[in-house]
């Protein structure tokens, strides 16, 4: 199967999960005929907390530049990132001759630097060891010559 029907494929799955997960959950969870009593007794002492949602403000959502300002921004985030852990290390491979091993290691640092940016915390600590790291192997001089 080639990248082109992989975009098929996942279309239809999320088809299929789009049509399940309409089928299968309610704004209510009381309406699902599949709970029995005991799991209903729950969600009928805190039905009084949940107040009825209003509906959602489409056009004044599509209208805002905030929201596109948003989109825009996570898109190109998005661009980037994939960017990195898919297009980069062929490019090392095939462009730089690097070794598909070593190409492999730096998208591994590359994913394992975005679980730490997640963390928020211990972010610039590893990527600035693993730059000094990179840095001290002699590999990308010209690129990362601020690391040191």
């Amino acid at each position: 199967m080639g990248w082109r029907h992989s975009f098929g494929v996942l279309g239809c799955l999320g088809a299929i999960w789009a049509a399940v997960f309409y089928w299968w959950y309610r704004d209510d969870p009381r309406d699902n005929p599949r709970l029995n009593a005991a799991e209903r007794e729950p969600l009928r002492e805190s039905a009084t907390l949940a107040k009825n949602h209003a509906n959602v403000p489409w056009m004044r959502m599509l209208g805002s530049w905030q929201v596109w300002l948003l989109c825009w921004q996570y898109f190109f985030l998005s661009y980037g990132w994939w960017f990195y852990i898919t297009w980069l290390p062929t490019y090392l491979v095939k462009g730089r001759h690097l070794a598909a091993s070593a190409a492999w290691a730096i998208r591994q640092r590359l994913r394992r630097l975005a679980d730490y940016a997640l963390d928020g915390q211990r972010d610039t600590v590893a990527a600035h060891h693993w730059l000094h790291r990179v840095h001290r192997s002699g590999r990308f001089p010209a690129l990362l010559h601020h690391a040191s």
